[in-house]
């Protein structure tokens, strides 16, 4: 994650924020849904994720899987949004976090989790280094023939990517979980489209789940600065996908 975004706020832009609902006043969807965060899974317990960690350096390959597990999700809205157009034009995404999963396989003695966003980061630089190598290999001509054992994930197919596995233990029925994919999916491409800096602050705090004074420095804003543009980029981003409901046919 690098810096990014101007000091100053948008002059070309002005929002009644009394008139619009910000991030920490949204209902549960479906009932509300232009009203939804862009993620209503909560981060994992981080005691819990640093101690999957330390056992998967140790070589626990379970723990490894519960961990990868707990971010999975997580990881694909991210590279969907980060990488975007180029992610579909040259890989599918089940397919490049699988790939992901298999290089944090082989390097995780190398990394000591302290953080859901440093994690998450380490996870997308992978990803990214892996897209890259992916357009080349196919500018080039070239297929990768190499084979890997693929990770598998309780209660997963092995023949597949635990991506498309229904969730475990859900309540909801097929036409709620369909209904919640579909919104998911329109939030992270509306996201997707946002100015840099709304895009950026958004996936910062929200999706990576940055503190603020992590926030601050990546942006290199002053925190009331960086509060003041997330609270302006969710007005924004609402109000975008409550256009794109509307408009649906």
């Amino acid at each position: 994650m690098g810096p990014g975004g101007k000091q100053q706020g948008r002059d070309d832009e002005r929002v009644d924020e009394k008139s619009a609902p910000g991030p920490e006043s949204v209902a549960p969807f479906p009932e509300d849904p232009s009203a939804s965060p862009p993620l209503e899974e909560r981060l994992p317990e981080l005691s819990e994720s640093v101690d999957f960690a330390r056992r998967a350096r140790g070589g626990d390959r379970a723990a490894l899987e519960s961990l990868l597990q707990r971010y999975q999700e997580r990881l694909e809205r991210i590279v969907r949004i980060e990488l975007g157009a180029e992610l579909g034009r040259f890989v599918e995404p089940g397919d490049i976090l699988q790939e992901v999963f298999l290089v944090v396989q082989r390097r995780i003695h190398d990394f000591e989790l302290r953080s859901h966003s440093g994690f998450l980061a380490w996870l997308v630089t992978i990803a990214k280094r892996k897209v890259k190598d992916k357009r080349l290999e196919l500018q080039a001509g070239k297929r990768d023939k190499r084979r890997e054992v693929l990770l598998t994930f309780p209660g997963s197919d092995p023949g597949a990517t635990s991506l498309h596995r229904p969730l475990a233990a859900s309540t909801t029925g097929p036409a709620t979980r369909a209904w919640k994919n579909e919104f998911r999916e329109l939030m992270d491409r509306t996201l997707a489209e946002l100015p840099e800096d709304y895009r950026r602050v958004i996936l910062l705090r929200d999706y990576y789940g940055a503190d603020w004074d992590e926030v601050e420095r990546e942006l290199a804003r002053t925190k009331h600065a960086c509060e003041q543009l997330h609270q302006r980029a969710w007005i924004r981003l609402k109000l975008e996908v409550m256009k794109k409901l509307r408009d649906r046919p």
